[in-house]
């Protein structure tokens, strides 16, 4: 009987472990999507403000030898600049993407990274289109690690960079290669210790290094189906001894 019950105990404290464990999942999962909305709310905001800082370089007089005319960006013929033209295209992929999905914003973001090589946009393009593929109907995780790869090694103080580095940690999460995960989270909270992705990086790191403890636990029965079923055949054969109230 005691051995019965040290084993119901046991169970017990697995079952509060896993739980634990969907709690932090969820916590993770929940902050990823707020994480994602705001990043999505404030895009717009962030796009105006790197239009503005281009114009005025674009009108700052550049040093230059005394006579010579500073280089100025030449104008459209219906006086918008190349930037007003580069971040039309930008914005008209970003918006079929909040309107459509990301299936449908794929061709169009790609037409504008093809069009564009050197916009000021290229790093939020890049990243978006790793989101794009990672989030289509059937996820591409091959190309989505390619443009998330793409913004890390190519603009890595980017304000892309972190997220980027996020989701490519979470790919690999997906793909099981756990120790590479687990270094690409490392190098974020090293890099970008006060990014946004920062604490959910930290709570995978946390539930990853408590789940790695459990699984080595010594007198672990977690591998051991037959257990569970052993316990609860245990606790019926009470029940149907225990006298009637």
């Amino acid at each position: 009987m005691q051995d019965l019950e040290d084993q119901i105990r046991q169970l017990r404290g697995q079952l509060e472990e896993q739980q634990h464990t969907l709690d932090l999942l969820r916590a993770q999962l929940k902050t990823q999507y707020a994480n994602m909305d705001q990043r999505l709310s404030a895009t717009d905001a962030r796009v105006a403000q790197l239009v503005t800082a281009q114009a005025a370089a674009n009108a700052t007089t550049a040093a230059a030898p005394a006579g010579t005319a500073a280089p100025t960006a030449t104008p459209n013929p219906d006086g918008s600049t190349p930037v007003d033209t580069e971040k039309a295209a930008y914005l008209a992929a970003y918006q079929v993407y909040r309107k459509q999905g990301p299936d449908a914003a794929i061709p169009q973001m790609l037409a504008f990274v093809h069009q564009y090589p050197q916009s000021v946009f290229l790093p939020h393009a890049d990243y978006w289109l790793g989101e794009f593929y990672l989030n289509q109907q059937t996820p591409d995780l091959k190309r989505a690690t390619s443009y998330f790869q793409t913004v890390i090694q190519q603009f890595p103080k980017h304000s892309k960079a972190s997220a980027a580095l996020y989701n490519l940690a979470m790919i690999q999460d997906k793909q099981n290669k756990i120790k590479t995960a687990r270094a690409s989270l490392k190098t974020l909270l090293k890099q970008y210790p006060d990014s946004p992705e920062a604490k959910p990086a930290q709570s995978w790191l946390d539930n990853e290094a408590k789940h790695k403890k459990a699984k080595h636990a010594p007198d672990s029965h977690q591998q051991d189906p037959s257990f569970v079923k052993n316990v609860k055949k245990s606790l019926d054969d009470l029940n149907q001894d225990a006298p009637n109230p």
